[in-house]
């Protein structure tokens, strides 16, 4: 079995002192102060010692400056500033990096693009730093202005000190790869020195290995406690346990006081204690699954600050002492192994305020589990059409839950009173708000309390402490109401009663979403409606913002899209810029950055609809199904047995095939759909990146695919039209074959040079009597058959006197042209090709100008090009 690297490094740090294994000296009678003679110390020969040599010392003004970058860099701010300072000087341009050439560009594998990306930044950094040394030497060179060169020389040298630290960050990446995760936990927050991970490394692996035996010996213990073979344990991985029964600390108010009436049974209604005791005997076994288990030695290098103002200080204070009287918190006495986390202070929808633990350092260490959650879609599928809704809303529902009492060490938190000023540490009894697993052990607690309610025939769903009570009519509703609050008392739940509706009613809010049951909508309620609508108001008129402000922003939109209809369509373009700003500022999202344009037609579109939009729970049935598939050859679609296809326009054959397949389905749409109005339609589709773009509304990865797929619901949004799209196997497709179709008798079309010689002499028409959608000379045509975008099927069906036309017929068509244009006295402009055919006369009408016949070195026809089969 291999060893662990930290057992190695361990090992080698633990091996044997240099005394041991030395030998014992031999007695000499020499006088130990005499010096040896010079002849004799040249004997030895030279010393082989590589010692660090070192140059004269820099003022300590100088080495002040540089030691804080070169461990932790320079502000982002700060740089920034010094790169739109100190440009490239116009006579030594090559200080400018060189970028990659396009053709190599297109040639390199992502991997090679990546690195020579980051290449690329750290000489741009040389650069700016030597732009700026070379400032300052041409500063003293033509003044004596010493003080503004000194500054500029120091510009340069604090930039390239903050190249030395970002090369040691990408080297202890590089040695980083293959080791273990262990020790990573150890390394990923060190302090360089000498050496590139400290000097205190040994011991730092030292107290990771002490600290991992501790937590399997906490785990072995528990094992035992809930009966749990270690063999077995470590063979199926089940977690530590953090629920070992009722809290061990006196409450006035919690799970253990009202469990206890479970005990002894103080209920009115028959069955319920049972049912009680066996659904706490359900929740108690999601120990084994549901506790934070501390998967790694956690390590902790610094203890964050508790610096609060004064205020704030007395606000922590109150927030304290609530906790205090509820048991979810005591004092403690700093022990060895603690972790303590920073506190912050929450609004509550009340008004008072919860503390709250920042536990992401503390998070790395837990272990956690992919779950799933209730939430508004499953209401939606829930919900029945003039149903009745009611909320019940829990109160301090995870203080209910304690934590082990081994495990509180890692849920402290440093307080310093306002009164004493002196400092002192509280750890949490119960599980807080912050801890990653903590919405996880929740939701499987409440499991099993809404299986015993579906057993016993109640609809409801549940979302950590908020429950929606379904029936339907008003009285199974109100009786699913007062079951469902028998139980969570009778478990010791606390139920907020101001926050809940308990009666039943058919206009209903959850989640933070209004459910009208009368006519099936989703609805956001009119305050929120008015904060969107302010905040939106406020980033227009903003010029400047951080990414962080501009992704809180994106996430307030985001999270009101269910009850907007079509809003996920006009966030794409604002998370793509978001995309694009992260990467351009290495994911810094203090930066401040400028509000791009491109966003405020997506912003004017929320702040029209924004008021009044409501979306449809969900699609009764689907109005149209269409089946849609491209190939290189062409597109087709088929819809109740009616098919169409058609080919490519030579521009569109340079697309991906993934392009394609959303131009099929919008040219399907189309073709199938134009008349359709509030109604929705199925769309079948065999290539899974199209069905994603449609479903989704967009993409932010690729703009190409997001702008075709943005026209495609726009053109649905007028129609008031909406889309589904579902996969179909390739074999099921019976678009596949329309796709493949090669109709080049049907596609030729006068050369382009040709037509223009008939714009030059005629002028340019406004619509083309026989075209298609892949030859069309004019942006309006009649196609002979159904086309999408045509202006009309069959051209001999409409007036010719209206408009202004261009004509290329059929030859068999030519004299039932000539036909038309009598008949209807029109004007147009065709071409024939040769004089030895019945309608070439020099009895010509007037309305007919004798034909102009074209040279011999002409190329008239040209046919549309046709990719290979795939």
């Amino acid at each position: 079995m291999q060893a662990s690297p930290i057992k190695t490094v361990l090992e080698r740090c633990d091996s044997a002192s240099p005394a041991q294994n030395a030998v014992e000296p031999e007695q000499d009678t020499m006088d130990p102060t005499m010096e040896p003679p010079l002849e004799l110390l040249s004997a030895l020969g030279a010393s082989t010692s590589a010692t660090p040599e070192f140059g004269a010392n820099v003022h300590d003004s100088v080495a002040n400056l540089w030691t804080p970058i070169l461990k932790k860099g320079l502000p982002s701010e700060e740089k920034d500033k010094l790169v739109k300072e100190y440009l490239p000087p116009g006579n030594c341009t090559l200080l400018q990096a060189p970028k990659l050439n396009a053709e190599i560009s297109a040639a390199a594998t992502d991997m090679v693009k990546g690195r020579d990306k980051k290449l690329l930044k750290f000489q741009q950094q040389l650069g700016v730093g030597t732009a700026a040394i070379g400032r300052g030497i041409d500063t003293l060179l033509k003044s004596n202005n010493k003080v503004l060169a000194l500054t500029q020389i120091s510009d340069g040298c604090r930039f390239l000190t903050d190249l030395h630290y970002l090369l040691s960050k990408d080297r202890i990446k590089l040695v980083s790869h293959g080791l273990e995760k262990n020790f990573l936990t150890v390394i990923q927050d060190a302090e360089r020195d000498e050496t590139l991970f400290g000097n205190s490394l040994s011991e730092r692996i030292k107290a990771s290995l002490a600290i991992s035996k501790q937590s399997a010996q906490i785990k072995a213990t528990t094992n035992q406690r809930a009966g749990i073979n270690p063999m077995q344990s470590h063979i199926t991985r089940p977690s530590q346990g953090n629920w070992s029964g009722p809290p061990r600390y006196p409450t006035n108010r919690g799970g253990a006081g009202r469990s206890a009436e479970v005990n002894n049974g103080s209920t009115t209604t028959p069955g319920l204690s049972t049912s009680c005791s066996n659904t706490i005997k359900s929740a108690q076994a999601v120990q084994a699954t549901c506790s934070s288990t501390i998967t790694q030695a956690v390590i902790q290098i610094s203890t964050p600050n508790c610096d609060l103002s004064y205020i704030e200080s007395f606000e922590m204070l109150e927030a304290i002492n609530k906790l205090l009287d509820l048991g979810a918190i005591s004092r403690c006495i700093p022990s060895h192994g603690q972790f303590i986390s920073k506190t912050f202070l929450a609004p509550k929808p009340d008004g008072s305020k919860r503390v709250i633990l920042n536990l992401k350092p503390l998070n790395k260490f837990v272990e956690k589990t992919h779950f799933k959650m209730e939430d508004y879609r499953t209401a939606v599928k829930l919900i029945p059409k003039g149903g009745y809704l009611a909320t019940i809303d829990l109160k301090e529902a995870f203080l209910l839950v304690p934590i082990t009492e081994s495990d509180r060490k890692y849920l402290r938190f440093n307080f310093r009173d306002p009164i004493s000023n002196k400092l002192i540490t509280y750890e949490f009894n119960a599980m807080p708000y912050g801890l990653s697993v903590a919405p996880r052990v929740f939701t499987k607690i409440m499991k099993e309390v809404i299986a015993y309610l579906r057993k016993q025939g109640h609809k409801s769903v549940v979302y950590l402490d908020d429950m929606l009570c379904i029936g339907n009519n008003y009285d199974v509703c109100l009786t699913n109401v007062q079951e469902t609050l028998r139980l969570l008392e009778c478990l010791g739940f606390i139920v907020n009663y101001t926050k809940s509706l308990l009666t039943p009613s058919q206009k209903c809010k959850f989640l933070g979403f209004l459910y009208n049951t009368e006519n099936l909508t989703l609805s956001l309620p009119p305050d929120k409606r008015h904060n969107i609508r302010k905040l939106i108001q406020k980033y227009s008129r903003l010029p400047r913002c951080t990414i962080r402000d501009y992704a809180q922003l994106i996430g307030v939109l985001i999270a009101a899209c269910p009850a907007v209809r079509y809003g996920f369509l006009y966030t794409k373009i604002l998370e793509r810029q978001k995309f694009i700003l992260l990467q351009q500022y290495n994911h810094n999202y203090e930066a401040k950055l400028n509000l791009p344009k491109c966003i405020l037609d997506d912003l004017n579109w929320w702040l029209k609809n924004i008021l009044t939009t409501s979306c449809p729970m969900r699609t009764i049935h689907h109005k149209k199904e269409i089946f849609t598939d491209a190939s290189r050859t062409g597109w087709g679609a088929v819809c109740n047995e009616e098919k169409i296809s058609g080919n490519w326009r030579t521009n569109e054959l340079e697309h991906h095939i993934n392009y394609l397949e959303l131009l099929a389905a919008f040219l399907g749409l189309k073709s199938f759909a134009s008349d359709e109005k509030n109604s929705t339609i199925l769309l079948r589709i065999d290539n899974t990146t199209a069905i994603s773009y449609i479903n989704r509304m967009g993409g932010i990865q690729f703009p190409h695919l997001n702008d075709l797929t943005r026209s495609i619901w726009q053109w649905c949004e007028k129609r008031n039209i909406w889309l589904f799209a579902s996969y179909v196997n390739t074999k099921e497709n019976c678009a596949d074959a329309e796709s493949r179709k090669i109709n080049p008798d049907t596609e030729w079309n006068l050369s382009d040079k040709a037509f223009g010689a008939i714009i030059q002499h005629f002028g340019y028409p406004e619509i083309d009597l026989f075209a298609s959608r892949s030859n069309a000379k004019c942006k309006m045509f009649a196609s002979w058959k159904q086309e999408p975008d045509s202006y009309t099927v069959d051209a001999f069906t409409i007036n010719w006197q209206l408009k202004y036309f261009y004509a290329f017929p059929p030859f068999s068509l030519i004299l039932k042209c000539l036909r038309k244009i009598i008949d209807d006295k029109a004007t147009e402009s065709t071409i024939l090709s040769t004089t030895n055919l019945p309608w070439v006369s020099r009895d010509y009408p007037d309305s007919i100008h004798a034909p102009r016949h074209a040279t011999r070195d002409t190329r008239l026809n040209a046919s549309i090009p046709v990719g290979q089969h795939r």
